[in-house]
């Protein structure tokens, strides 16, 4: 595996997951199902904190004008401390390099029918794409196949087995990596996470 990505099994203890399900349920705004510029609905829920990220014309903005034209919630302080441990603990860069994230995604996914196609996260400033500095990615709920390639749409895929807790970090050489989560298992959100449905919530972190 190239050490430009890391994967952390079980990263967030399962009390932590359930802290975490509570943050991002109370978040005003909340949820919404974002559709492309074509007008199709994708197939999950979204919240964007720090800046709204729009599926409409793949860029940021401080407002949801895609949706209700409320302004974008912040980060919550646990949240931030969550993506900051995440870097720290995996030493993926030295202490003095970190920086808070300014941009969270929370993607909620039903365990029936959730996905989310190849694609690549290059909406952000041309500064922080050249500095690879890493996206953090945190799975909370169902089981999920999750897949990334390189730079190019045809290079080869790995697949992986997330569960609920596990961390993704991806940057330097594979900022610019496609990748996507190829489908959810079924029967494999824990009941101790005290979700009204089946699902997984995915929060990723990125600077702009």
């Amino acid at each position: 595996m190239c050490e430009d990505l890391v994967i952390h099994k079980g990263f967030v203890p399962m009390d932590q997951q359930r802290r975490v399900v509570e943050v991002v349920r109370s978040i005003d705004p909340g949820f919404y199902v974002p559709k492309t510029r074509w007008g199709k609905a994708m197939s999950l829920r979204m919240n964007c904190l720090g800046h709204h990220w729009s599926a409409r014309d793949y860029r940021y903005h401080p407002t949801r004008v895609d949706v209700d034209d409320r302004p974008c919630a912040p980060i919550p302080d646990e949240l931030h401390a969550l993506s900051r441990r995440a870097v720290l603990e995996t030493a993926y860069l030295p202490p003095a390099q970190i920086r808070d994230f300014d941009i969270c995604i929370v993607n909620w996914y039903s365990e029936s029918g959730g996905k989310l196609g190849d694609h690549v996260d290059n909406s952000e400033t041309p500064e922080a794409l050249r500095s690879g500095y890493p996206v953090v990615s945190i799975s909370i709920g169902a089981s999920c196949i999750f897949r990334i390639g390189g730079t190019d749409r045809r290079d080869k895929y790995q697949e992986h087995l997330l569960e609920s807790g596990d961390l993704v970090i991806f940057g330097r050489s594979k900022r610019l990596a496609y990748h996507g989560v190829k489908k959810l298992l079924p029967s494999t959100t824990p009941a101790e996470l005290g979700l009204d449905e089946p699902g997984r919530i995915n929060l990723t972190f990125r600077v702009r």
